[in-house]
C-alpha cells in the first residue's frame, strides 16, 4: 500500500514513476493520493497506469482531489490496459463534471474494470449525467460490482430512472448495496425513487436511503448558518418559492430582498 493522503506533494508524482521505461510497482496493490492533486500529477498518474506500472492495483483513492476535467488522463488511449485487477475505485468529493462522468461511462463500456467490486462517486454533482454510466449499446454492465455509493449527490428524474432501470435489466448481477444517504433530489422525482426502491427489493440489494430535497437543503443551510432562528411557517414559504426556479435564480433573489444577506 502506498498511502500519501495529505501530503503536500503537489506537482512531485512524476519522481515516483520517473522514465519511460522500467518496473514501476509490480506489487503495488492499493495507492491513495489527496487532496493536493496538481493537473500535472493526473497526467503523469495517467502515463504510469497505460505503460502498466502499476498493473496489480485494486484499490485507487483519489477523493478529495479536484479532478474536474482532468478524469480521463487516468483512462484515455489507445494502448491503455486498463485495470484489469482493480477492485475499489473511490472518487468522492473530486468536483466530477459532465465530461468526467461521461468518459469514465465509456471506460467502463470499454471494460476497463473487469474485476471492480466498490465504486464511489459520492459528494459529487451528478445531476442530469448519472445515466452516461448505465446507458449505451452493448453495454456489458457492472458483473463483479457490490457496492455503489453515491450518498450526498444530487439526482434529477433522468438520474433515478437511468439507476432504476440499470438494476431492473441485470446490469449489476452482484450488487448488495446501493447508498445514497443524505442524496438531494428535485421534488417531481417521487414516482421515479419508488421504482428504484422497489427494483432494489426485487434484486435483494440492499438501499441505504435517507432523502433531503433542493429546497430543505437550501433551507437548512439557510437557517443554521445565515440569519439564525428565522419563523417557521417563513422558512417553509422560502422552501415552496425554491423549487419553482433554479437555484441561481432564487439565491440572487432572495439576496436582493435581504441586504443583511
Amino acid at each position: 500500500m502506498l498511502n500519501l493522503y495529505d501530503c503536500n506533494l503537489r506537482g512531485y508524482l512524476n519522481h515516483l514513476f520517473a522514465g519511460q521505461i522500467g518496473p514501476g510497482f509490480p506489487s503495488l496493490e492499493s495507492f491513495e493520493w489527496g487532496p493536493k492533486f496538481a493537473q500535472e500529477d493526473v497526467e503523469c498518474l495517467g502515463k504510469a497506469l497505460t505503460r502498466g506500472m502499476l498493473s496489480q492495483l485494486k484499490e485507487l483513492d483519489l477523493e478529495n482531489n479536484d479532478l474536474t476535467g482532468d478524469l480521463k488522463l487516468l483512462f484515455e488511449g489507445p494502448n491503455h490496459p486498463g485495470f484489469p485487477e482493480m477492485e475499489f475505485l473511490r472518487l468522492c468529493n473530486t468536483d466530477l463534471c459532465q465530461e468526467d462522468v461521461e468518459s469514465l461511462g465509456d471506460a467502463i463500456k470499454a471494460k476497463k474494470w473487469p474485476k471492480l467490486k466498490e465504486l464511489d462517486l459520492s459528494e459529487n454533482t451528478l445531476t442530469g449525467c448519472l445515466k452516461s454510466l448505465f446507458t449505451g449499446p452493448d453495454h456489458p454492465g457492472f458483473p463483479c460490482l457490490e457496492v455503489l455509493y453515491l450518498f450526498g449527490t444530487r439526482l434529477d428524474e433522468e438520474d433515478v430512472q437511468s439507476l432504476s432501470s440499470a438494476l431492473e435489466t441485470g446490469m449489476f448481477p452482484e450488487l448488495k448495496e446501493l447508498n445514497l444517504h443524505g442524496y438531494m433530489f428535485c421534488e417531481t422525482v417521487g414516482p421515479e425513487m419508488q421504482a428504484l426502491k422497489d427494483a432494489c427489493r426485487q434484486r435483494g440489494s440492499r438501499l441505504s436511503i435517507s432523502e433531503t430535497s433542493l429546497a430543505q437543503e437550501f433551507v437548512q443551510e439557510l437557517d443554521n448558518e445565515v440569519v439564525h432562528g428565522l419563523d417557521e411557517d417563513f422558512l417553509q414559504e422560502l422552501g415552496d418559492e425554491f423549487v419553482q426556479q433554479s437555484e441561481d435564480e432564487f439565491v440572487e433573489d432572495f439576496y436582493d430582498e435581504f441586504e443583511f444577506m
